[in-house]
């Protein structure tokens, strides 16, 4: 519904209108900036809003917007960036910002932001000031010396697994890739 708006400021928190922009209502009380809201493109009743200050975070609604929810993988996180697939979305990606390599940080959800994994592996760590995320392996950045591009990759294992002890095929279970190298 495109006349539905959500907005953050850096004060009171989230406030939506259903008129265009016409009239506003406060739907969420914040006492600190929400620099970024996503909206999921297949399902607007689902959407994300970042929380910078005060403690940080992410909130979720799943009612358009009516009521908003903690995640809890991100309480005391300074977040900044927040995106979520417009192709899939069930990809949603979340950056972190704040003073301290702990907190500087890239998150990615591939299961509508059921859970969560840092894949900040191989950034620079800096601030992150927005994120983008476009399908399952394509993903940006914007920290704070530059625009990266992010790439994930899938490995595919064919033949047969052995087990390294018994010499016994393995059926099921988890592999863990430790390393790889071409053949």
């Amino acid at each position: 519904d495109a006349k539905v708006i959500y907005l953050g400021d850096d004060k009171s928190g989230l406030w939506k209108s259903t008129d265009g922009g016409v009239s506003f209502r406060q739907v969420q009380s914040i006492s600190g900036e929400v620099p970024m809201i996503a909206i999921d493109y297949y399902s607007p009743q689902i959407a994300y809003a970042t929380v910078f200050a005060n403690g940080g975070g992410v909130i979720k609604t799943t009612d358009r917007g009516e009521t908003w929810n903690v995640v809890q993988d991100f309480i005391s996180l300074p977040c900044r960036g927040i995106s979520i697939s417009n192709i899939d979305s069930r990809f949603v990606l979340v950056g972190t910002y704040g003073i301290g390599q702990p907190m500087k940080k890239i998150f990615l959800s591939s299961d509508h932001g059921e859970s969560w994994e840092d894949i900040s592996l191989g950034l620079r760590n800096g601030n992150n000031y927005g994120v983008l995320v476009v399908d399952s392996t394509t993903m940006f950045a914007l920290q704070e010396d530059g625009i990266y591009k992010l790439y994930l990759s899938k490995t595919i294992v064919k033949g047969t697994v052995v087990d390294s002890v018994t010499g016994e095929p393995v059926t099921s279970g988890t592999i863990e890739l430790l390393g790889t190298s071409e053949i």
